[in-house]
């Protein structure tokens, strides 16, 4: 993500002639807006794939304080994933100006505007509804620390694991 931000930093906007605006390097600008949105989404399912193996950890014997460690940090990982998205879509925002041209066959800016505004509220929504949940699976395992528990592992009828779990102990 970092080396996408980087570029979109530094791309060349400059207009030939003072007005005419290069509709290959918005194109560019496209491409850089969209690898960014990719990587991030990428970090995204990073973090919940953690996030699910943490959880598979915790179900079984002596996983626990591991699960719940790895999941405390993947928590803690989610606000730096927020702040750089929300560094991005700023930048987006603060070279609209320069996507100006008079003799060109569109105008980009309305639509970098509006695509930094909507990558800002979506990134805003997946940052809680993430926090949410990662914030009640914690406390789930923290009241489950001192309870007798059972590891319930579920298979297919042809002996594939479906699912683990754990469950009070009887």
């Amino acid at each position: 993500m970092d080396r996408a931000f980087e570029e979109f930093k530094k791309a060349n906007l400059e207009k030939a002639f003072f007005f005419f605006r290069d509709d290959s390097k918005v194109k560019d600008l496209r491409d850089l807006l969209s690898d960014y949105k990719f990587l991030a989404e990428s970090y995204n399912v990073a973090l919940s794939v953690r996030e699910l193996a943490a959880q598979i950890k915790g179900a079984l014997p002596g996983g626990y304080d591991l699960a719940l460690q790895r999941l405390e940090a993947t928590r803690d990982l989610l606000p730096q994933w927020q702040e750089r998205q929300f560094k991005f879509y700023d930048l987006v925002q603060s070279r609209v100006p320069e996507l100006e041209g008079f003799l060109a066959d569109a105008n980009p800016q309305e639509e970098f505007t509006l695509g930094a505004a909507v990558g800002k509220q979506k990134t805003q929504e997946t940052y809680e509804e993430k926090d949410k949940a990662l914030s009640e699976t914690i406390t789930y395992f923290k009241n489950w620390r001192d309870k007798p528990t059972s590891v319930v592992v579920e298979l297919d009828p042809q002996g594939q694991l479906q699912r683990v779990f754990r469950i009070p102990a009887p």
